[in-house]
């Protein structure tokens, strides 16, 4: 082999290598998360993706809000055992058509393994402001299917979040994804599937 044949062969090995290089430090997800993904996101995604209802639960941000001894649906949560009318509690919203009802803390493990039943699919995590009824700053928008339950078959279903965690949950009561990325989702996608 000639000197200059040799260099070139160097050459393409040294390309050959740092685009390899290249390729594995950018990653194999199947997605489009990057580093610019806040962590609140980021950690729901996770825990949507394993199942996880506890790792969700435990990433709910609360608010605070007045009981009443005469819940109504829509209306404040309705007070524990021994604690009075106009006692502040730990809550989260949830919705499931439209009106709002709270999970309070301590009962939002069953609240999350319900919203994680059936065949759970992620779409996109967007900028929301939760529309009237959360407080948040984004929403991770999914589908599940259910085969049982008052309303059967793929429904859409969001996530809804703070920098600190999760603020709420909208059960979809038979919208599907793309009814609630129009009512509560801003601007392009954060992230997709």
């Amino acid at each position: 082999m000639r000197p200059h044949q040799t260099r070139k062969l160097a050459l393409l090995f040294v390309f050959v290598v740092a685009s390899l290089l290249i390729v594995s430090a950018c990653g194999g997800d199947d997605d489009s998360r990057d580093a610019s993904l806040p962590e609140s996101v980021r950690a729901a995604i996770d825990a949507v993706e394993n199942g996880d209802a506890a790792s969700l639960a435990s990433q709910v941000v609360y608010s605070r809000i007045q009981c009443t001894t005469s819940a109504a649906l829509g209306g404040p949560p309705e007070c524990g055992p021994g604690q009075a009318a106009g006692t502040e509690v730990e809550v989260m919203p949830a919705s499931g058509c439209g009106e709002a009802s709270y999970v309070q803390s301590g009962s939002e493990p069953v609240a999350f393994e319900n919203f994680l039943a059936g065949e759970i699919q992620l779409h996109a995590a967007y900028r929301s402001d939760g529309g009237d009824l959360f407080t948040a700053n984004y929403a991770v928008l999914l589908t599940s299917t259910s085969t049982s339950g008052p309303f059967p078959g793929p429904q859409g279903r969001a996530i809804f979040l703070n920098d600190e965690g999760v603020t709420g949950l909208f059960f979809g009561c038979n919208n599907t994804v793309d009814e609630i990325q129009s009512r509560f989702a801003t601007g392009e996608p954060l992230w997709t599937r």
